[in-house]
């Protein structure tokens, strides 16, 4: 059976972009962007499950985060600027260096309902 050049061209590109999709996955794993939630109360939550500060680094790790990885960590509104701190040392020790701290903002809308 002889196969035609342009089935194994084909076969060729395929091959190329299987190979360069698995690695780009590799890659985009520890590049990756993890939320955490921080609430007023002091509890944090990755992925949903509560975890102890202490224990956050290790929680990260698990889901996934690698050390090139974003950490978002949303806080409620009257979370504490204390909080805010000691979860940048946990991060910091675990080896995290991209964190970004977000806080809820307000959208106001206005709906006219003079349009047909």
């Amino acid at each position: 059976m002889k196969l035609s050049s342009t089935f194994i061209r084909l076969l060729f590109v395929l091959s190329v972009a299987f190979i360069y999709t698995g690695c780009a996955t590799q890659m985009n794993k520890n590049n990756s962007i993890v939320h955490v939630a921080a609430s007023s109360f002091n509890n944090i939550s990755v992925h949903g499950d509560v975890v102890r500060l202490s224990e956050l680094g290790k929680k990260l790790k698990s889901v996934g985060a690698g050390k090139t990885s974003q950490i978002t960590v949303a806080l409620e509104k009257y979370a504490s600027e204390q909080l805010m701190i000691d979860i940048t040392r946990e991060l910091g020790k675990a080896g995290f260096r991209r964190v970004v701290f977000t806080k809820p903002r307000k959208v106001k809308t206005t709906v006219d309902t003079n349009t047909p």
